[in-house]
């Protein structure tokens, strides 16, 4: 997708960019719940439906603003939408995890599609507030958030391929393991580093983390490419193997962006968690 023109401040172009990416998987998030609701579960269902058209329109939208403005106004709007359907989410992880209803959506899934659309509003929040000169302001908790994020992956990705699929299912539950002791590690370093400059051990993970990224990256893309193109048994829809392909993209832009922080920081900063 086209982002807007930028005839406005360069930073809000990038700032537009991604506020286009998280609303491309508010949108898909509205999707895979409604697909994985029980057919009798008919409220659900419409809710879901309507946060589609809802976040579908704003994509929409999105192309055609010019001015800051505009966009801050815009900004305003989305936080609504995204308060609104990061409490659809929980309410229905409570109604899953209280055994109220069935159909075939993960607890863990909707846990983590929550915490997605809490950290788009927390981006939405920075931008609102100004706070994007300086793009990473707690690097070691985006690398805890997203860490985790990649460790969810790959365990959802084994549990919905084929048993058969051997290989990729030991691929997969590698990845979690490996995600899973990486983000132990990012939280020792939060704790280490708060309200201290970035070391040279931090460093290190940062290049740790960005190799693992990029293998889980060319994973994903590799399974994307086979369900594509039905040369693998699995219940994984096209759709959304090449979402969460995108959101491993996503990742890799802030670890690139964070590289470029630590080089930047000449202050101790202060170290906070999502």
């Amino acid at each position: 997708m086209d982002i807007f023109c930028c005839e406005v401040k360069p930073y809000e172009c990038l700032n537009m960019k991604r506020v286009q990416f998280w609303l491309r998987i508010m949108k898909e998030h509205s999707l895979f719940m409604k697909l994985g609701f029980a057919c009798s579960d008919v409220e659900l269902i419409r809710q879901a439906e309507e946060f589609y058209n809802v976040f579908e329109g704003f994509e929409k939208q999105s192309c055609k603003i010019k001015r800051d403005e505009e966009f801050m106004n815009f900004v305003c709007r989305i936080m609504v939408a995204v308060k609104n359907i990061f409490s659809f989410k929980r309410h229905v992880l409570h109604l899953i995890i209280e055994c109220e209803i069935g159909g075939y959506n993960y607890p863990l899934l909707i846990d983590h599609i929550s915490r997605e659309a809490m950290y788009f509003l927390k981006l939405l929040q920075k931008i609102q507030d100004g706070e994007m000169d300086s793009p990473v302001d707690s690097i070691v908790s985006d690398n805890v958030f997203w860490l985790r994020h990649m460790a969810d992956h790959a365990r959802f990705i084994a549990g919905l391929l084929d048993p058969s699929e051997r290989g990729l299912v030991e691929q997969a539950n590698a990845f979690a393991v490996q995600f899973e002791q990486l983000q132990l590690q990012a939280r020792d370093l939060d704790s280490m580093l708060w309200q201290f400059r970035p070391n040279n051990d931090l460093i290190r993970f940062e290049m740790d983390a960005t190799k693992a990224t990029i293998q889980i990256r060319d994973f994903k893309k590799a399974a994307r490419d086979l369900i594509s193109s039905c040369k693998i048994v699995s219940l994984i829809p096209p759709l959304l193997a090449d979402h969460v392909l995108r959101e491993a993209e996503y990742f890799l832009e802030v670890l690139e962006q964070i590289k470029d922080e630590i080089h930047n920081i000449d202050e101790p900063i202060i170290m906070c968690d999502y």
